[in-house]
C-alpha cells in the first residue's frame, strides 16, 4: 500500500461527496528496558549516557533473571 493508493480513494470519496477521516494508529509490543532509567533521569534531571554494551547487558540480565 502506497500514499498514491490512499490519494486516489480519498480524491474519489470527494467526488462522491464522502467525507474521509484517516486516524494514525500504533500498536507497539517493543520492550523498553530503560523504563526504570528513565523514571530517574525525569525525577533527578540526570541523563545517563547509553552504549550498546550498557543496553546488551541490561537486555541480558533481564531475559535471565
Amino acid at each position: 500500500m502506497s500514499i498514491r493508493w490512499l490519494l486516489e480513494a480519498f480524491k474519489s470519496l470527494q467526488t462522491k461527496g464522502t467525507n474521509l477521516m484517516i486516524v494514525p494508529v500504533s500498536v507497539s509490543y517493543d520492550r523498553i528496558h530503560e523504563h526504570d532509567d528513565l523514571a530517574t533521569e525525569m525525577i533527578n534531571g540526570k541523563k545517563t549516557d547509553y552504549t550498546t554494551f550498557l543496553s546488551s547487558k541490561k537486555i541480558w540480565f533481564t531475559r535471565h533473571n
